[in-house]
């Protein structure tokens, strides 16, 4: 099977000290994904560096130095990066990346389990039930505990944000049908849960609801091909499956962390009622 060329090599850049401090290599939204709190709390050169940094307020400077990679060019371009600028670590470089890159996760590249393994995967898990036991020491050592995000509220800035990168998405349960069993599953539920039995929205209520659903803005995607000429999709997906383009690449060329992918190039475009 053909390795997917949606992988990049990408660099962590420090604008106080001038100097670049971290190598990778990812795919879809690795790259940034290094000052997420659960991230942060790492104890590793690279993530010191970054807490460090963004306590004093200043914020790393990532680039993707490479795109629509497979995994095994990704891989080489990682290792070639990390030996050419040097670590930290052994005195040849700035960088704090803690291996030269490429390691042994590359011997696997392309690995895929024959048949007798998956199934003998599936027969050790089929029917397996967690004890009683272990189920509650799980819940002894959560006990006390709070989450790493408890206390801490999302602001106006990241609400938007969040709202505009999943306008226009197609819901990935959209058009399937609910299984008999699961129908069975939600109606024991419901059972005896009067919250809103026979309470029916106002009429007040219901004109907001459909003021809001009519305003509500639309985002569009307009895909530019390599010939120059626009049309806009009505699925991501599905036009990248037709022209052989990976959907996630070209979702980030339209969020502008790649240039253009296979030569199409993707932005979006905010509609409100139908115009713009």
């Amino acid at each position: 099977m053909a390795e997917s060329n949606n992988y990049y090599v990408y660099q962590y850049y420090d604008p106080i000290r001038h100097q670049p401090i971290y190598i990778g290599k990812g795919n879809r939204r690795r790259a940034y994904s290094h000052t997420c709190p659960c991230y942060l709390k790492k104890d590793h050169p690279f993530y010191n560096r970054l807490r460090s940094m963004l306590e004093e307020g200043v914020k790393p400077v990532v680039t993707i130095l490479n795109s629509a990679l497979s995994e095994t060019e990704a891989f080489q371009l990682e290792n070639f990066y990390v030996l050419k600028i040097g670590r930290s670590q052994d005195n040849t470089g700035p960088l704090l990346n803690l291996t030269n890159g490429g390691g042994a996760a590359a011997t696997r590249v392309g690995h895929r389990h024959s048949e007798e393994t998956l199934q003998k995967m599936r027969a050790a898990h089929k029917g397996r039930v967690m004890s009683e036991s272990t189920r509650q020491a799980l819940m002894a050592s959560h006990k006390g505990k709070s989450s790493w995000n408890k206390g801490l509220k999302t602001s106006d800035e990241v609400k938007k944000k969040l709202s505009h990168a999943h306008l226009g998405q197609v819901a990935w349960n959209k058009g399937k049908p609910v299984a008999e069993q699961e129908r069975e599953r939600l109606r024991s539920m419901a059972v005896g849960n009067t919250n809103r039995r026979g309470k029916t929205h106002t009429k007040e209520t219901r004109e907001k609801l459909a003021h809001i659903q009519a305003t509500k803005p639309r985002k569009v995607c307009i895909v530019t091909f390599p010939d120059g000429h626009q049309e806009t999709p009505d699925n991501i997906d599905s036009f990248s499956k037709q022209h052989g383009l990976t959907s996630t690449c070209l979702r980030a060329v339209a969020r502008g962390e790649f240039s253009q992918h296979k030569g199409f190039k993707c932005a979006y475009e905010v509609t409100q009622n139908g115009g713009k």
